[in-house]
């Protein structure tokens, strides 16, 4: 955008300005992580003061933050000087002269000028130096025990736990592991458990069973993943929340079907429910796992993934559990107690969806968007 000249103002002389950059916590907590990262904004902006003036020796940049009252209160305490509570003072950095006769002139001259302005001082501290020998010794001592924070946030070398904890502190993530683990441990309860459940309800033999309910499975799972892939390509290419939006349909409608599957008393049915089931909860798949990518920082997203296979893996493992215990809680006598375990476990179907459900709402209030 250009404008004209007007009054003192002339385009002619525009340019560019030095570089600022603000770094805060919302609830005003003090950590020295803003001042790292404070620090690695400060490496990344490009045009700052007298930047390129001389690489060897710096710039003069430098960091304004927060006076740290706790530091200065024991400092000064140290010379004798009360500071009273934070907000009440003001401290001043002063580049005095060496010489002690010239630096307590210098120091008259400001307390004057800080009297005739209504301040008052209330005291000097001056601050460790190093000269001659003395500072020789300590540049080694220095540069071997002491580094620079990282120059970019993102490549400093947390540890697996600390990224473990940042992963379970992000909004909807929580949901986000319990969900797979329950549709881990329904879809592996009911693989585990469906032929053995044709063989005995319909008269099906174990390779008959066997090879139905493989085909299904299989062939489900891998048409429903495609077709659901390609639908919320083209959802996503519309804009606004309609890929969530089917993927939580598409859950819905696969509960009762997952039901019925194990209600009816027609084979044929059974199994074609079971096929609706399988293509109907395989819809959502990719896009269940691509919103995960939107809860956690990019330099998660491996450690995320490996979190997604755990819940599924222990879901997995308590499925065919879970239906085996209430099949035999139900009592063995009883010939319809498979078909009321997998009932149940059909039925915390619903519990994903609430948790899905809270998943997508902390995803848009995240402002995750498919496009």
């Amino acid at each position: 955008m250009s404008h004209a000249a007007q009054g003192l103002y002339d385009p002619a002389f525009e340019h560019d300005a030095c570089g600022l950059g603000f770094v805060a916590h919302i609830k005003g907590t003090r950590t020295h992580d803003i001042v790292a990262r404070a620090l690695a904004l400060l490496d990344n902006l490009s045009h700052r003061g007298a930047v390129g003036c001389d690489p060897c020796t710096g710039d003069g940049s430098g960091v304004l933050i927060q006076l740290p009252h706790y530091f200065l209160s024991r400092a000064f305490g140290a010379c004798g000087v009360h500071l009273g509570e934070p907000g009440t003072y003001g401290i001043g950095m002063l580049f005095l002269p060496p010489d002690a006769d010239a630096r307590a002139v210098a120091e008259a001259a400001i307390e004057r000028l800080a009297a005739e302005e209504g301040v008052r001082t209330l005291g000097w501290r001056g601050a460790f130096l190093a000269t001659g020998a003395w500072g020789v010794v300590l540049v080694p001592l220095v540069w071997l025990t002491l580094r620079e924070p990282p120059l970019s946030v993102h490549a400093s070398k947390d540890t697996v736990l600390c990224d473990l904890l940042a992963i379970i502190r992000s909004r909807g993530i929580l949901h986000y592991l319990v969900m797979y683990a329950i549709m881990g441990l329904t879809t592996t309860g009911t693989i585990m458990w469906s032929p053995s459940f044709y063989s005995r309800y319909y008269g099906m033999d174990a390779a008959q069973a066997g090879v139905a309910v493989g085909f299904i499975l299989g062939g489900g799972s891998l048409c429903g993943s495609l077709f659901g892939g390609l639908i919320i390509t083209r959802l996503g290419r519309k804009g606004g929340d309609r890929a969530s939006s089917f993927m939580m349909w598409a859950t819905f409608v696969s509960i009762p079907a997952a039901i019925g599957a194990f209600l009816v008393n027609n084979s044929a049915a059974s199994l074609a429910l079971l096929l609706f089931w399988t293509i109907a909860a395989c819809l959502p798949a990719g896009h269940i796992l691509a919103i995960v990518h939107g809860l956690v920082e990019p330099r998660h997203r491996s450690v995320a993934a490996a979190l997604t296979l755990l819940a599924a893996s222990i879901g997995g493992g308590i499925g065919p559990l879970l239906v085996g215990v209430i099949s035999d809680l139900v009592g063995t006598s009883n010939r319809g107690a498979l078909r009321i375990a997998l009932l149940g476990t059909s039925v915390l179907n619903i519990w994903a969806l609430i948790h899905m459900y809270a998943l997508v709402r902390c995803s848009r209030s995240l402002g995750y968007r498919e496009s």
